[in-house]
């Protein structure tokens, strides 16, 4: 997992700049007003959800896992509560491959780290790292707007 200022992508992109440079170049495009639909970066190689919601207790939530796709997560308007978590000492919910690239796992507050994500920071989730979003950082929801990219790891390494 990567967790940084948006700012400093360039740091981490040895080898793949141009990728770095296309994901971050459609993170910078995005505003308050941008439209929440699902964007074709290049096919379905690597690709981007634009999402609002609101965000809910840790306690509804489920660790989510990815095989194939790197997801970079990055706030555009609110903040919100982010938890990285191995998996390997997790119970296994749902298996949704190989339909879709997701594993849903119990979510375990004590073997999970958490951080605030709000606009200007992004963070990375490698395949086999397991991480929960969406979580409110106080006890009232929050809406924020945020984008997920998906990039296949056959572009990445």
């Amino acid at each position: 997992m990567i967790l940084d200022f948006s700012a400093n992508w360039k740091m981490y992109a040895k080898n793949n700049e141009t990728i770095w440079k296309e994901a971050f170049g459609f993170i910078d495009s995005l505003n308050i007003d941008a439209e929440e639909k699902k964007y074709f970066i290049r096919g379905d190689d690597f690709f981007a959800f634009v999402q609002g919601y609101e965000t809910q207790p840790a306690s509804d939530g489920k660790i989510e896992m990815h095989c194939n796709y790197l997801d970079i997560h990055a706030v555009i308007s609110g903040s919100e509560l982010v938890y990285y978590s191995p998996v390997k000492d997790l119970e296994l919910i749902e298996d949704f491959t190989p339909a879709s690239d997701d594993l849903l796992f119990s979510f375990q507050p004590d073997l999970a780290n958490s951080f605030r994500l709000y606009p200007g920071k992004f963070a990375l989730f490698f395949p086999g790292e397991g991480h929960l979003t969406r979580i409110q950082l106080n006890e009232k929801p929050e809406r924020i707007k945020k984008v997920v990219l998906k990039i296949d790891k056959k572009l990445f390494y």
